[in-house]
């Protein structure tokens, strides 16, 4: 297989272009499609995750816009695919993320095993009934609701979920998709609602024939166009999947002629890219609109990463109770300028403006900086926006 040769310039025009960060548009699904996903994150410091990597995708997007095609039109569905974390993912594209997600090691062992351990278990089999007796119906439940329901709220208020298995066998059904999320509660952490999947989409999911090999490389090819070039070890930190499960896929896809052995200037070992990501490596990524990206875009979450192919990073501390930053960065064109640290004060519905740091004295920049904040207050539904 024949090296591509790029410099780091037209590597990062190929991963802007990838990551639909250059000419903006398209819908959720098209936008969950091309992502491999969109990290769904509970955090309300702002508009939580999901919505913020829409917003920087799609003009004119509006929260209703997601919540319509993942809670009624169902082109898209919440699904737990790579390592721990809930994407929103095409309906259609569930069964091949699901299969191909099977053997990742989370929480102990992998869905695969806790599924075989539970089919011999008839204990856990019986909790399963439980659940879908409950949930037979069109009525959707909050988890509150749905213990209530099944007389083991007390149980789960003293945090003593180990001694009843109807909660390891919730989590089990919620991650095979047999129970799915219907919908969210208005209000700050937007509450999930939980139905049965059979409720709301009669039949089986569609692809959920596909072979875990084929389903894998499939993955695997789509995080390569998420990204349209990267290596195994931004694979391995994005999905969980082994290092040998990821080279075993792209030697199977180079074979076809799918996937295309990169070196970049600068850069240590093999990458890889896909044909049809090439077309965008010697186009400047649009400077008109700047983007404003949360710590959980696809783009910036494996800093790392980021640090080596775009000489910018920023420290994230998720669980710190004080003065914790959500660094929102920002990026114009190819270039990260810094971050804006900010968050929302719903009570006032204000947007406070906590932190700017910017690496340029540009007053141009700066009017930019100043516009992208006005954008992300509008978004939030203000036009008041503060500085602490």
């Amino acid at each position: 297989m024949n090296t591509l040769r790029l410099t780091i310039d037209q590597a990062r025009r190929i991963i802007i272009r990838s990551q639909m960060l250059h000419a903006r548009g398209g819908g959720v699904r098209e936008v969950a499609s091309q992502l491999a996903g969109i990290q769904y994150d509970p955090n309300p410091v702002i508009h939580l995750n999901q919505y913020m990597v829409l917003w920087n995708r799609i003009p004119g997007f509006a929260v209703e816009d997601l919540d319509r095609e993942a809670y009624r039109s169902r082109s898209v569905v919440e699904a737990f695919t790579f390592r721990r974390n809930t994407f929103f993912v095409p309906t259609d594209e569930f069964a091949i993320y699901r299969k191909a997600a099977e053997s990742i090691v989370r929480w102990g062992a992998s869905d695969r095993i806790k599924d075989q351990d539970a089919r011999d278990s008839v204990q856990a089999c019986k909790a399963e009934d439980r659940l879908r007796d409950v949930l037979s119906g069109a009525q959707s439940f909050t988890r509150n609701e749905l213990w209530d329901s099944l007389g083991v709220m007390d149980i789960w208020r003293e945090r003593r979920q180990r001694t009843d298995p109807v909660f390891p066998a919730f989590n089990r059904m919620l991650r095979r998709g047999e129970i799915i999320v219907t919908g969210r509660r208005r209000g700050t952490f937007r509450e999930p609602e939980y139905a049965l999947k059979t409720e709301v989409l009669p039949g089986p999911w569609p692809n959920s024939d596909m072979p875990e090999f084929e389903a894998r490389c499939w993955v695997i090819s789509r995080v390569l166009r998420s990204y349209g070039v990267t290596n195994v070890s931004h694979i391995r930190q994005i999905t969980g999947f082994k290092s040998v499960e990821i080279k075993d896929c792209v030697e199977a896809l180079g074979s076809k002629g799918e996937v295309r052995r990169v070196a970049i200037d600068g850069m240590r070992g093999d990458y890889w890219t896909l044909p049809e990501c090439l077309s965008g490596m010697e186009t400047e990524p649009d400077r008109a609109v700047l983007s404003l990206l949360p710590p959980m875009d696809n783009l910036v979450r494996d800093r790392n990463w980021l640090l080596w192919h775009f000489g910018y990073t920023f420290q994230f501390e998720y669980f710190r109770k004080k003065q914790m930053k959500w660094q929102l960065s920002a990026l114009l064109g190819a270039d990260f300028l810094g971050y804006i640290d900010c968050k929302m004060d719903r009570t006032r519905n204000r947007l406070i403006v906590k932190t700017r740091e910017i690496l340029t004295e540009d007053a141009a920049i700066h009017r930019m900086i100043d516009d992208g904040i006005g954008r992300l207050a509008r978004f939030h539904g203000t036009t008041d926006v503060v500085t602490s």
